[in-house]
């Protein structure tokens, strides 16, 4: 009971140091993630927005890690290149293959008259089942 009661005030103490942090402390840290992952930006407001999402998924990231360090999580996280963007736009982005189920593919496979196959193959002989 008492190591949870501990648990709590540790995870409190960091949640308030992390949302406290002056975002100046974040500059260099910005820099070399814009230079390392080659980011540019149309505008200041577009900079200044990719930069507030990029330092509260910072903040999750430390908060997640330190929660691994005291055995509530079994993984760590990183900032990444998709760190400047929200879990809407990332999913947005990564899941645009739309497939329409009504469309029908009429291509068909042509087997080349130049070549012979075998009438059939057992693929024990080949290694490749092996019961």
């Amino acid at each position: 009971m008492t190591n949870i009661f501990f648990l709590f005030i540790a995870v409190g103490l960091f949640l308030s140091y992390c949302s406290s942090k002056p975002t100046s402390s974040l500059d260099e840290a910005w820099k070399l993630f814009k230079n390392l992952h080659n980011k540019e930006y149309n505008s200041i407001n577009d900079e200044q927005l990719r930069r507030d999402i990029w330092e509260e998924n910072v903040r999750m990231i430390q908060k997640h890690n330190f929660e691994s360090d005291l055995g509530i999580h079994t993984f760590t996280m990183k900032v990444n290149q998709f760190a400047d963007l929200t879990n809407e736009e990332f999913v947005k982005q990564m899941n645009q293959l739309k497939i329409n189920p009504e469309k029908k593919s009429n291509k068909k496979f042509h087997m080349p008259s130049n070549i012979n196959r075998p009438k059939s193959v057992d693929w024990r002989t080949k290694g490749y089942v092996t019961r």
